[in-house]
């Protein structure tokens, strides 16, 4: 929000204080997370979770997802601090990359896959077990107390469902995101960085986990994009409707 105003701003003197004050509370939420690290752990850190996420999410045998239970590949921490852990699983991951070039492109294609996945269903994977939509999804709850509906869910009918729902949820966002650069309903520069936000939400996800939950920070853009998207597609297939 504090991007668009900046950009927004004519005044050079209001641009730079509203850069100064993005730049504050971009640097706030690290601070705070350093800060809560350093009570909980006792370690000054802003996470201690990035070396478990790389090396859960490779693997000769894994599609690069969560998997519960699945402790990633071999590496021996024992006897090392949170943080010393971290950097050493880092380093495994590292290694087991320059070893297995050959799983790049097959982890970081399934990783773009996941993380783009539905939040429930047939292809739905990450680590989002505590969603409220999970949790009280009809499909989901039905699929745990009858059989014969699970296995229409999770079958094939389920999986085409989930297909054409990830194909269309990525068309609508083309779509919309066309919409919103022709229409200048928002300045390039404003939608480059709002892009860049979700390209960056995508880029962590396909070089660490394959989760949809990583998705979370960039669904603002996602929905908006969307909804452009729809309007565009109502439009053209049923009556026209002023975008904007």
């Amino acid at each position: 929000i504090l991007a668009l105003i900046i950009f927004k701003t004519p005044k050079a003197k209001q641009k730079f204080f509203s850069a100064i004050t993005l730049m504050l509370l971009l640097f706030l939420p690290l601070l705070t997370l350093t800060f809560r690290n350093h009570v909980a752990t006792g370690y000054s850190s802003v996470s201690t979770n990035l070396g478990n996420t790389l090396i859960i999410g490779i693997g000769t045998d894994t599609y690069g997802n969560y998997v519960p239970g699945y402790p990633g590949i071999p590496c021996d921490v024992t006897n090392l601090n949170k943080v010393e852990a971290d950097r050493k699983q880092i380093d495994c991951a590292v290694k087991w990359y320059k070893e297995n070039p050959s799983q790049i492109v097959r982890l970081t294609f399934y990783k773009f896959i996941f993380f783009w996945t539905p939040w429930s269903g047939w292809l739905s994977t990450g680590s989002m077990a505590r969603n409220p939509w999970r949790q009280f999804n009809p499909v989901e709850r039905l699929s745990q107390v009858d059989e014969s509906f699970k296995s229409i869910a999770f079958g094939p009918i389920g999986a085409s469902i989930s297909i054409i729902w990830l194909l269309f949820y990525l068309m609508l966002i083309v779509i919309g995101t066309k919409m919103l650069f022709s229409k200048k309903i928002l300045s390039r520069s404003a939608l480059s960085i709002i892009l860049l936000n979700v390209l960056f939400a995508m880029l962590i996800s396909m070089l660490t986990l394959g989760d949809n939950r990583q998705r979370l920070p960039a669904m603002p853009f996602i929905l908006i994009s969307q909804y452009y998207g729809f309007v565009y597609l109502r439009n053209k297939l049923w009556k026209k409707t002023s975008i904007g």
